[in-house]
């Protein structure tokens, strides 16, 4: 209980944000005596929401500011390793970046690679690949059965 009481005296309350915020070194502190419950980390924002066992608020986390403060000992990977290897219940949220947001050497190269890989896409889809061998069998059927080119050739060789 003494460790708890530690960790909830470094959270508080932010009435701008309306969410309850956790020192990075509290964090650090909770991950450390197993007093995490779940926590979920998003990429984009680069914060992580922690959840203690037996409450059901979420803790806002400032990455950033726990790699400042923690970068001499692994940082923000470094916690993230010990969550995982605690068995702590660790959810990773990829979000997409809008694409006015990306610089023009990134849209360009996405650009090349749609033009790319489409018609790679298109010839190994399913219906163009049975498309293809309904042709070819077509076209070895009208070769075998052309008799009369066979006639005609060996009539001109003699």
């Amino acid at each position: 209980m003494l460790y708890r009481d530690r960790v909830i005296g470094k959270t508080w309350y932010d009435a701008n944000e309306k969410r309850w915020e956790m020192d990075p070194v509290a964090a650090a502190y909770a991950v450390t005596k197993e007093l995490v419950g779940r926590a979920r980390i998003r990429h984009d924002w680069a914060v992580m929401y922690i959840v203690l066992k037996g409450d059901d608020r979420e803790y806002y986390v400032d990455i950033q500011e726990f790699n400042a403060l923690f970068e001499q000992v692994g940082g923000f990977d470094g916690l993230y390793v010990k969550m995982v290897t605690s068995g702590v219940p660790t959810t990773v949220e990829f979000m997409w970046i809008p694409f006015k947001e990306w610089d023009l050497c990134s849209q360009i190269m996405i650009l090349i690679k749609v033009l790319y890989r489409s018609p790679i896409q298109m010839w190994n889809s399913t219906l163009v690949s049975k498309a293809r061998t309904w042709y070819l069998n077509k076209l070895i059927l009208i070769f075998d059965d052309s008799s009369w080119f066979k006639k005609a050739s060996i009539s001109i060789i003699t």
